[in-house]
C-alpha cells in the first residue's frame, strides 16, 4: 500500500503499486487505485493505459499553467526543502497538492491530471511502476538533478518534457536537492 497514512485514517488517496523489473529497469508497472476502480498499467515499449484507455501526460508547457504536486516522505529535513521549494515557486503555479501518495501522485501525471510531481525521498517499491508509467505516457522522469530516474533514484521529477524543461531553470538555484 503506498500512502499508507491516508489509507489508516480513512482518506481515500492510496494505491497498490507492483512493478517487474529486468536487469534494474521496469518492464511492466500497475499502480491501482481500489476505491476508483483506476488500473493504471503500462509496458515498455508498448504505452501506459488507465483502465484499458492510452494515457498522456498534459499539454501544459509551463510551471506558471500547471497544478504541481509535491510530497513530503519521511525525512524531516527534505520535507522542509519540498516546502521552501513550494513558496519560492508560489505564486508562480496554477495550483498545488500534497497527496501523500507517492505512487498515485506519479500516476496522475502519466494520466495528465497533474502536471509535474516532486518527491525528494523514495523507495524502488514508490516510484518503479510510474516510473515507466510516465515514460510511456510521453512524460519525464529524472532524479533531483535532471539525470534520468532509475528505481534506485531516492527523489524523482515525474513531469510534461515543457515542464519539466521550465522548471529546471526555475529551480535549480534554490537548495531543494539536498
Amino acid at each position: 500500500v503506498d500512502g499508507t497514512k491516508n489509507f489508516s485514517r480513512g482518506i481515500p488517496h492510496f494505491c497498490f503499486t507492483i512493478a517487474l523489473c529486468h536487469e534494474n529497469e521496469p518492464a511492466v508497472g500497475l499502480t491501482l487505485q481500489p476505491l476508483l476502480g483506476e488500473e493504471f498499467a503500462a509496458v515498455r515499449g508498448q504505452g501506459a493505459m488507465l483502465n484499458g484507455r492510452p494515457l498522456r501526460v498534459s499539454g501544459t508547457a509551463s510551471v506558471r499553467e500547471s497544478i504541481v504536486a509535491v510530497d513530503m516522505g519521511y525525512n524531516d529535513a527534505r520535507g522542509r526543502r519540498q516546502l521552501e521549494l513550494a513558496l519560492a515557486l508560489w505564486p508562480g503555479m496554477e495550483s498545488l497538492r500534497i497527496p501523500g501518495s507517492a505512487a498515485l501522485g506519479i500516476a496522475y501525471v502519466a494520466a495528465g491530471r497533474w502536471d509535474i510531481f516532486l518527491h525528494a525521498d523514495l523507495q524502488a517499491w514508490d516510484l518503479a511502476a510510474g516510473l515507466l508509467l510516465v515514460r510511456e505516457a510521453g512524460g519525464i522522469v529524472t532524479d533531483r538533478e535532471g539525470r534520468p530516474a532509475t528505481i534506485f533514484s531516492n527523489g524523482l521529477i515525474a513531469a510534461t518534457p515543457a515542464v519539466h524543461a521550465d522548471f529546471m531553470k526555475r529551480a535549480g538555484h534554490l537548495p531543494w536537492r539536498e
